[in-house]
C-alpha cells in the first residue's frame, strides 16, 4: 500500500468514526476504536509484505535476466524484447552490439543466461 493510499484510508477511517457512526447513534467505546485500528494495521502490514514479497520476486527475476559476458559475446534473455512473441536467447558482439546468432527458446520462455566453460 502507498503512502498516499493509506492516508486516503485513514482519512476515510476517521470521517466514518467521528461523522458517520455518531449520526447513526453507534456507540462508539474506546474498546471498539481500538479493535478497528488493530485490524487496519494487521491490514496495512499484511499488504505491505506482500508487495515486498512481490518486489523480491521481480528483483530475482531480474538478477536471472542479467546478461552474461563470455568468449568475446554478450549473451542476453531476449523474452519479449525484439518483438512480444518471442523469446529466446540473443548473443550480440562485445564490442559492436552487434547481434551475431539468436536461438528461440521454447514455450516457457528464457528467463536467464548461463554460460558453461569448459
Amino acid at each position: 500500500m502507498t503512502l498516499g493510499s493509506r492516508n486516503v484510508w485513514i482519512v476515510v477511517g476517521f470521517v466514518v468514526v467521528y461523522l458517520v457512526l455518531p449520526s447513526l447513534h453507534v456507540d462508539l467505546s474506546t474498546s471498539a476504536i481500538v479493535a478497528a485500528f488493530v485490524v487496519f494495521l494487521a491490514g496495512s502490514l499484511l499488504v505491505d509484505l506482500l508487495q515486498a514479497r512481490q518486489r523480491a520476486a521481480a528483483r530475482e527475476k531480474a538478477a536471472a535476466a542479467t546478461p552474461v559476458v563470455a568468449g568475446g559475446l554478450v549473451f542476453v534473455s531476449a523474452a519479449g524484447h525484439s518483438s512480444p512473441s518471442y523469446t529466446g536467447v540473443d548473443a550480440l558482439g562485445a564490442n559492436t552490439g552487434q547481434l551475431i546468432w539468436r536461438s528461440p527458446a521454447g514455450v516457457g520462455g528464457a528467463d536467464g543466461v548461463a554460460v558453461a566453460v569448459g
